[in-house]
């Protein structure tokens, strides 16, 4: 395998560039001396989606704490983790493990970027990485303080991501293969690339309790309001109607593009969707509100997904107390912390109303690959490329997270075509 490749990376705090770096072949080596090749996947990445957690990553932002190296050239900052790539070498360990669930070299994968270290109990029986004692890493992000197992297991303190011409090193368990069935273009394909993204919407309901609501509580039309309507948002609809179908959904945000886009894209009604200004002081506030969406109005799930540091505590409490129908959910999809949160206060718990986030694709990654084979025909167009694949001008939109791209560009879901992809010539 080749030892060095050109890759978009993070050379100091917020700022990209491309630039030919090692491979983490190093990785798969090493784990096989160190961890009985736990590591012994090596995956080519062929699509990469744009997401601003690689920001996040890219400013230290998350995980929370990361300390993150950028002048490592033995340990680089490789961006990039929302992807679909194609399966190149396996060691004996990883093969037999891929076998189980009928994969092999030369299939093309989604890949769950959230790795435990395998061992603690959370770990081993089965929990979601992000419930590891020692702490999770993120390949191409980052890794969670004090996870020191990385290291041991790696001999490096976090590993790169799919931004590169080279490849991606993982677990056997955190493979998951695409069904190429009804994938014609590289447009379909790409939709795959969102699987990460749908896995936490996953989350997000589950947690909210969107999946047992008209059990629980008598009744399956329940409101809600999804703060910003880019991509996150947008799968936050996608999988909410899938779990409830006649779930009343309500859009905000600031961008009217956006608002347009997922508004036709789900038939949601002119008059639930809430064009924000720029210049209003207040825009969540009860008044302003039903000004837009009716009087009396309250909701049952507000999903916050506007990106990070956009609400702030103030504004959540204020939609939790005001605007929040009793036994009602807000949710929040920002990575890097909400402050000011009183979950405790006496008027929620009184009301049965809760704060959470939907932070982790959890184990939702299968359910996300076959939700997104069920449904490839309808988000084909809803992703777009971003031409060139990896240049100076993507790792410039990588470092900003792309909101500018993709105002001028008028969409909300984009991707890169990093190595060629010859099985759909």
């Amino acid at each position: 395998m080749e030892s060095c490749a050109a890759s978009i990376l993070f050379c100091k705090r917020g700022k990209a560039e491309l630039k030919k770096v090692v491979t983490p072949n190093d990785v798969y080596e090493y784990s096989l001396k160190h961890k009985d090749g736990r590591w012994g996947v090596l995956i080519q990445p062929l699509v990469v989606g744009l997401c601003p957690t690689d920001e996040a990553g890219g400013n230290r932002d998350f995980p929370p704490g990361s300390t993150r190296s950028f002048a490592d050239s033995k340990n680089p900052a490789v961006a990039g983790h929302e992807f679909i790539g194609k399966v190149v070498r396996v060691n004996k360990n990883a093969q037999k493990k891929l076998s189980e669930r009928n994969i092999a070299v030369g299939d093309i994968v989604a890949v769950d970027i959230n790795i435990g270290c395998g061992e603690c109990f959370p770990c081993r029986r089965g929990d979601p990485p992000l419930y590891c004692k020692g702490g999770a890493t993120f390949l191409g992000v980052g890794t969670s303080p004090g996870a020191f197992w990385v290291k041991k297991q790696t001999g490096r303190e976090h590993l790169p991501g799919a931004y590169t011409t080279g490849f991606v090193v993982a677990p056997a368990r955190n493979v998951y293969k695409i069904p190429l069935k009804n994938v014609k273009n590289v447009n379909q394909l790409a939709v795959f690339s969102q699987t990460d993204a749908v896995a936490c919407a996953k989350t997000s309901c589950d947690a909210m309790g969107i999946t047992t609501f008209k059990q629980m509580r008598g009744f399956g039309d329940p409101a809600m309001l999804v703060i910003g309507s880019g991509r996150v948002g947008a799968w936050h609809v996608a999988v909410a109607k899938e779990l409830l179908p006649n779930t009343q959904i309500f859009l905000a945000d600031i961008d009217k593009e956006n608002l347009t886009t997922v508004g036709n894209l789900f038939d949601i009604p002119e008059e639930r969707r809430y064009l924000v200004s720029a210049n209003s002081k207040n825009p969540y506030a009860r008044k302003s509100l039903e000004a837009h969406f009716g009087k009396n109005i309250l909701f049952d799930f507000v999903v916050d997904a506007a990106g990070h540091h956009t609400l702030s505590g103030r504004v959540i409490m204020q939609i939790l107390r005001e605007s929040t129908a009793k036994g009602g959910v807000f949710c929040t999809t920002s990575h890097t912390g909400v402050n000011r949160i009183d979950a405790g206060d006496p008027e929620l718990i009184l009301g049965m109303k809760r704060f959470l986030n939907g932070l982790s694709p959890q184990n939702n990654f299968e359910y996300a690959v076959s939700f997104l084979a069920k449904n490839i025909k309808k988000y084909e167009p809803f992703v777009k490329e971003i031409k060139g694949g990896l240049n100076e001008t993507l790792a410039h939109i990588v470092e900003t997270g792309g909101g500018e791209y993709k105002k001028q560009m008028e969409g909300t879901t984009f991707y890169s075509v990093v190595n060629d992809i010859d099985f759909l010539k």
